[in-house]
């Protein structure tokens, strides 16, 4: 495997623990959806922002043009997914306009 030397950080191309992260965002937006009746929009923002976009914003740098497209989209999809929590979107609404009122960056 080839191996990837950042600034004191070594990583393994084929050991990058995406869908590690992708299953944990997740699984932590499974149960905020599940309280999601109870909580303003702004409590579930925060909550999202505590559980999941602090794990995809970690070592994104590092990351950033050294991994496949489809590793990327993998992500793409828990940001997307965090979304359409916070504003309680159906999964066939368009993401776009809601990453914009987010401020959020587009993964991909």
């Amino acid at each position: 495997s080839t191996m990837l030397c950042f600034s004191g950080f070594e990583l393994y191309s084929r050991w990058v623990p995406l869908t590690n992260l992708c299953s944990a965002s997740f699984f932590q937006l499974h149960n905020v959806r599940r309280i999601g009746k109870y909580l303003t929009q702004e409590a579930a923002a925060t909550l999202v922002h505590s559980f999941v976009t602090c794990r995809i914003d970690y070592c994104n740098s590092l990351l950033y043009g050294r991994l496949p497209d489809y590793q990327l989209a993998k992500l793409q999809r828990v940001q997307n997914s965090a979304a359409r929590l916070i504003y309680r979107e159906s999964k066939f609404c368009h993401i776009t306009p809601l990453l914009k009122k987010l401020h959020w960056l587009p993964i991909t």
